[in-house]
């Protein structure tokens, strides 16, 4: 494999003396080039590659490698699937309706040069024509891996370009590509080449700057126009975008990436996938915590450590921490708890470098469970923070937010406080949760009538819950009053009863 990508490179530097500057360079399947080399090129981090098919032939020039040290597509290196030739794509969009076939031959096509269609393949794809709803499918191109991922998340990136832009913008002569995945032996297939956060197929149609006839543009700002600037024949392309799929680690998956022409062969379409960029990470971070405490073990510090590394891989996420408490305790001191834990988290990842605008938290109590609460495994499962990196599109970042209720911001400051007593009436005994921010603090059981019957000492600061012995008092109210160097804090209201 390394003396694959070696000659390669050597290829990319012979061509760039050639050409006396260092351009857009692209290299056809063949001997040399094989399919192998292609995909293993495509495979990163956490992802385990079982097999892979396509259906090109060796002598396909459909599908490549390409280099580019300008990166104008954001992308240095990777491979390509193309609806015709990979060889033809490489020019300075001096082409009027650029078309190869699939075996390298070139019909440039405009209104006076008629394509005989019996150059070109008739493979189509069951799947993509059924995604984008019709039977005219030509040209197709498909590789299918069957991968293993080692994360609850699969990624990889890529852009999709066609000469098809701006002209066809619009109309149904727009070429078409998905990626799909599934788990193996499923026949459901989710297409993952989506515009980022919602359903909506990639596609020409989806992703423009207009048509010159008037169409106006869709999502532009996923779109760039071609110039001069651009060393490539196609007339248009979408900035560089990122596939993020949920997984269950250690399950087999299929993924197939598939582009066609649609409607007729002319014109032609690739997709550009980035090299090793298929990759499989943890996006979500689970740290467990003890019985009624904030305290982050050593152990969970280590899942909190590779967070943070993620996040200085790649900046382009946000962290939205959650906390969590089982169901031992009320309902105020269970969303007390689990905001505390979740604040801990967040002081956690802010020490390590993390801006705090970058950092989001919010305490759901009991209300979000994964264990059962009535055995004490399911407890200590849903004693917990999830720390899950969002991306930082703005438009996402909201609606995140907005599905989870309004998120409050890591800096704002802890205030020590009381809550009720639970059980409340009580008899004999009850608990008294508070959290408070000095070591010199006391609980003041006092009467209606403004007695002082006793004096509970708070033994550190934080949060706990004082155990109350109340089988001393004769049945009533009584007001419970926490005091903090000499300040009252709160007060909270207890009954005893039979």
């Amino acid at each position: 494999m390394y003396f694959k990508e070696l000659m390669f490179a050597l290829f990319v530097f012979l061509s760039s003396l050639a050409l006396g500057q260092s351009k857009f360079q692209i290299e056809s399947m063949s001997e040399d080039n094989t399919l192998g080399d292609i995909v293993e090129s495509m495979m990163g981090d956490g992802v385990v590659l079982r097999s892979f098919t396509s259906n090109q032939p060796l002598s396909s020039k459909a599908v490549g490698s390409f280099y580019d040290e300008k990166k104008i597509l954001g992308l240095e290196k990777g491979i390509v699937l193309s609806t015709g030739s990979v060889d033809q794509i490489v020019g300075d969009n001096n082409m009027e309706g650029m078309t190869a076939t699939q075996d390298g031959m070139v019909v440039q096509n405009n209104p006076t040069h008629y394509i005989n269609q019996s150059f070109f393949s008739n493979v189509v794809d069951d799947d993509l024509a059924k995604t984008i709803n019709t039977n005219r499918i030509f040209d197709a191109t498909s590789i299918e891996l069957e991968i293993i991922p080692q994360g609850n998340t699969i990624e990889f990136s890529y852009v999709f370009g066609s000469e098809e832009y701006d002209e066809f913008v619009g109309s149904p002569y727009n070429d078409g590509f998905a990626f799909y995945i599934s788990e193996k032996g499923a026949q459901e297939k989710e297409n993952l080449a989506v515009i980022p956060r919602t359903n909506t197929p990639v596609s020409i149609n989806n992703v423009n700057g207009g048509n010159p006839s008037g169409v106006a543009p869709s999502n532009q700002s996923f779109y760039v126009r071609n110039s001069e600037t651009y060393h490539m024949q196609y007339d248009g392309f979408t900035k560089l975008l990122t596939v993020t799929a949920k997984v269950e680690p250690g399950k087999t998956y299929i993924l197939k990436m598939v582009i066609a022409d649609v409607g007729d062969y002319a014109l032609d379409s690739g997709v550009f996938i980035e090299h090793k960029s298929i990759k499989s990470y943890n996006y979500n971070y689970e740290v467990n915590f003890q019985k009624n405490s904030s305290s982050v073990d050593l152990e969970e510090k280590n899942t909190l450590d590779s967070l943070i590394e993620r996040y200085w891989d790649n900046t382009d996420y946000k962290v939205l921490v959650s906390g969590h408490a089982d169901s031992d305790g009320n309902q105020k001191h269970n969303e007390f708890l689990a905001k505390k834990r979740a604040k801990t988290v967040a002081k956690y990842l802010l020490d390590e470098g993390i801006p705090e605008e970058d950092i989001y938290i919010k305490g759901y109590g009991d209300f979000k469970p994964v264990g059962d609460n009535n055995y004490d495994l399911g407890k200590s499962k849903n004693r917990r923070v999830e720390a899950m990196l969002i991306p930082r599109l703005d438009d996402y970042w909201d609606e995140e937010k907005s599905k989870q209720e309004e998120y409050q911001e890591f800096f704002e400051l802890e205030e020590s406080n009381i809550s009720q007593n639970y059980p409340n009436p009580c008899k004999t005994d009850t608990k008294i949760p508070l959290f408070t921010n000095h070591a010199f603090a006391v609980v003041k059981v006092i009467t209606l009538d403004g007695k002082l019957v006793q004096e509970l000492i708070v033994p550190n600061p934080g949060y706990q819950e004082i155990s109350f012995n109340t089988a001393p008092l004769p049945l009533g109210a009584y007001y419970l009053t926490l005091v903090e160097e000499g300040e009252i804090i709160g007060t909270k209201k207890m009954v005893k009863v039979n």
